[in-house]
């Protein structure tokens, strides 16, 4: 009797083109059976209750009734699957998480910072002052870079840096290493350099490597080093050689010299001082090792023996004093 008496009061309204949020509400309730499937369009809004969680979304399906959208406060969009929030969106945010909020994905406010949590530690990425981007973890977890899923790069929540779990650095400096390598993708640059900040001239030692191929008696070039002006520098260079190939000689004929040298530039003009050649050990006593200025260089120089092919490799400590 009440649904037939609504019913004629909507019709009568319809009809005379009457409408009103009072009529509007109750034509939403009363075109909707409960435990139906909802069909036409709603053209006015559909005002649904907040929930405090997900265990019974307002809106929600047949035979799944913790699965649907909800409110859970002012200005919060919830979908649940399950009973668990698996998104979330706010005016400034929005989080992803799997079927325990430990595991989630967090856009903060305003797009400052991604999170990352799984759990066991968090990380994020997070934007900074001047465009600058910060990448980094909250609470007591570590940061690592891979790659092939493998740990290359590891920084401890206490600071220290391994790498490879062969080396790593601590928080007061140390390296600590089952072995450490330097690649210099340029031949000749320097490979290594230490030094020691002091108040006028930085004590300073550099690590250079050259190489170069011989196939007769010519005095070659194997490594370069620049003089600056108002420099003495000390040179220490190890220089080995391998024959392989050529008319003369023995196959894996080699040698290996310890070349040393101080030199200083003069008016723009490299001067050695003195030099001096330890001969570790050579196949043929033709070849050597020397140095010789060259403008305002010093040059490193080889020479091999006629019908020999040879590779010379140099290693050379590079140590400057200035003012």
């Amino acid at each position: 009797m009440r649904k037939s008496f609504l019913s004629f009061l909507l019709t009568g309204a319809l009809l005379l083109g009457v409408s009103s949020p009072l009529l509007d509400r109750v034509s939403a309730q009363v075109t909707q059976t409960p435990g139906s499937r909802a069909g036409g369009v709603v053209s006015t809004p559909l005002l649904l209750p907040t929930t405090a969680n997900c265990s019974a979304p307002a809106y929600s399906y047949q035979g799944d009734t913790n699965t649907g959208t909800t409110s859970t406060a002012a200005d919060t969009l919830v979908d649940c699957v399950g009973g668990v929030a698996n998104l979330t969106l706010t005016a400034n945010s929005l989080i992803l998480r799997n079927a325990t909020t430990a595991q989630q994905f967090e856009v903060g406010p305003a797009g400052d910072y991604l999170r990352f949590n799984k759990g066991t530690g968090q990380g994020e990425i997070v934007t900074i002052g001047g465009d600058a981007l910060l990448l980094g973890t909250v609470g007591a977890a570590s940061l690592s870079l891979k790659t092939a899923d493998t740990n290359r790069w590891t920084i401890s929540s206490a600071g220290h840096i391994t790498a490879d779990d062969a080396y790593n650095f601590t928080t007061t400096g140390n390296l600590v290493a089952r072995s450490y390598s330097t690649i210099q993708g340029t031949l000749g640059a320097s490979t290594l350099s230490l030094v020691s900040t002091a108040t006028n001239d930085d004590p300073t030692e550099n690590t250079e490597q050259n190489r170069v191929a011989t196939t007769d008696a010519t005095v070659t070039t194997l490594h370069t080093i620049a003089i600056p002006t108002s420099t003495t520098i000390a040179l220490d260079c190890n220089v080995t050689a391998r024959r392989t190939g050529g008319a003369s000689g023995t196959a894996e004929d080699g040698a290996a010299y310890e070349a040393r040298a101080v030199y200083k530039n003069v008016a723009g003009t490299a001067t050695e001082i003195g030099e001096n050649l330890v001969v570790v050990g050579e196949s043929q006593a033709a070849w050597t090792a020397d140095f010789a200025a060259s403008a305002g260089n010093a040059l490193l120089r080889v020479t091999g023996a006629a019908g020999n092919n040879i590779t010379w490799h140099s290693t050379c400590r590079v140590a400057p004093t200035g003012s």
